[in-house]
């Protein structure tokens, strides 16, 4: 699918509130569907800056912020890294998450709570992600998934 690049495209929120040290703190929260990365393809993100005074405190992938203070952002947030052809690494990440790993020698197994992340599938089941045929199941749900990214898109008045 060809798509038509698009640059530069956001959308700013923002909430204030007061911390429990009693501090005034602002959210400035920017959604973005366009090509900034100038890679061909249109990406989307939800990234966030935290401001107590004029000083920044954090920035970048704020999500569980972003959640509690712009709580009209939360369903957007699985869409984080999505780009018109799909999820970043749609297939490779899923695959890498389900398939058992080691670290430092010690057996971690699969995370597959990390894999329906990756496949933007919160609700599959232990056995759709296990079962051989992963890679073809990904495939086959993709149509239907960029249908809903695209109308998520679209519904924050960004073009797709």
């Amino acid at each position: 699918m060809t798509t038509r690049t698009i640059y530069p495209q956001e959308r700013k929120f923002g909430a204030e509130y007061i911390n429990e040290h009693g501090e005034t703190e602002v959210l400035k929260a920017v959604v973005r569907h366009d090509d900034r990365c100038e890679n061909g393809h249109n990406t989307f993100s939800v990234t966030a800056s935290l401001y107590v005074g004029y000083v920044e405190r954090a920035c970048g992938c704020l999500h569980d912020e972003i959640c509690e203070r712009i709580p009209e952002l939360a369903p957007f947030i699985k869409w984080h890294l999505c780009s018109t052809d799909g999820p970043l690494h749609y297939v490779a990440n899923t695959v890498y998450h389900v398939n058992s790993k080691e670290f430092a020698y010690h057996w971690e197994g699969p995370d597959l709570d990390a894999a329906r992340r990756s496949a933007i599938w919160p609700d599959a089941t232990d056995e759709e992600l296990i079962e051989p045929g992963l890679e073809q199941r990904l495939a086959d749900r993709l149509p239907a998934l960029l249908e809903d990214f695209q109308a998520a898109v679209e519904s924050l008045g960004l073009t797709y």
